[in-house]
């Protein structure tokens, strides 16, 4: 898993534990590959929404499925600094898939649903990776039994303690 932020002036504090909770979340499923996980604004994923989906509107979380046969129509966000993406052979290894959240999205449903910002940004980061691993949430049912999941991931990750080892900071909260 790699993170990328296509937003200024946001920090994840504990990066490392996030990406390692996505990573197990994900393997839970029986999943393999890398994920790109790349928070925007609503200008980006509002353009991936009409693109790729042909939905009008920003959205709060997009997830691309790339080891299906669709792979070549979807753009992937590369680390060009790092030759992490090649495998031992040197052959670019392309990722699994790609979740886009929106933090402008994010904000106001954190409010809405009276949780952190990082909490709502972990679950949308979860719900877009369980995409990924071939959950679908097309139906309530589904619907239901996917946010049950999810909430059963974030419990995994707060531990005993009942909190995230990670916090997302965004330009406010590091002025000050």
């Amino acid at each position: 898993m790699k993170l990328f932020f296509d937003v200024e002036g946001w920090k994840l504090e504990g990066e490392e534990p996030f990406l390692a909770w996505l990573r197990n979340e994900f393997l839970r499923e029986g999943a393999e590959g890398d994920v790109n996980l790349v928070l925007v604004d609503n200008e980006v994923i509002e353009e991936l929404n009409v693109a790729y989906l042909g939905h009008e509107g920003p959205t709060d979380v997009i997830s691309f499925n790339l080891d299906d046969e669709n792979e070549d129509e979807f753009v992937v966000v590369e680390d060009e600094e790092s030759d992490e993406n090649e495998t031992d052979s040197g052959e670019i290894a392309f990722p699994a898939g790609e979740v886009y959240v929106s933090l402008e999205m994010a904000d106001p449903q954190a409010r809405e649903y009276q949780v952190s910002l990082t909490d709502e940004v972990s679950r949308l980061m979860l719900h877009g990776v369980l995409h990924i691993a071939g959950w679908l949430d097309d139906s309530d049912e589904n619907r239901a039994v996917m946010s049950r999941r999810e909430d059963e991931g974030l419990a995994r990750a707060r531990g005993e303690g009942g909190i995230l080892p990670w916090n997302l900071r965004g330009p406010a909260a590091m002025e000050g």
